[in-house]
């Protein structure tokens, strides 16, 4: 964590940190979790919030927990499913395929449109 963030943890942090790894250490099946706590630190390294840890870490940790998330497989298909229901909400309504695609032809963009123009 130290490394990551380019400073010393104050006790409290460290503590928080060991709590979460306990947390997860309570699941049978969790056999890394300090591998978890580590990827929502990395997340928070993503996010470029470390000024304030604990405050951003917290939700992503509960998050884990909430979702029983224990694995590293688990913690990436998350994040990925997540940029995906994103990525989903800002294509236009219509033929997501097409837009989804990026390859939207003239005819089709102004045989959308043909009824509202003169």
């Amino acid at each position: 964590a130290e490394i990551n963030l380019k400073r010393e943890l104050c006790n409290f942090e460290r503590t928080k940190l060991i709590d979460w790894c306990t947390k997860f250490r309570a699941f049978p099946d969790c056999h890394d979790p300090e591998s978890i706590v580590i990827a929502g630190l990395e997340r928070c390294v993503i996010k470029n919030d470390l000024s304030s840890l604990i405050a951003y870490l917290k939700p992503i940790l509960d998050d884990y927990l909430k979702n029983s998330i224990i694995t590293l497989e688990q913690v990436g298909n998350l994040w990925t499913n997540r940029e995906n229901m994103k990525s989903a909400k800002r294509l236009p309504k219509g033929d997501s395929s097409i837009a989804a695609m990026g390859k939207t032809s003239t005819s089709t963009r102004l045989s959308k449109y043909e009824k509202f123009y003169l």
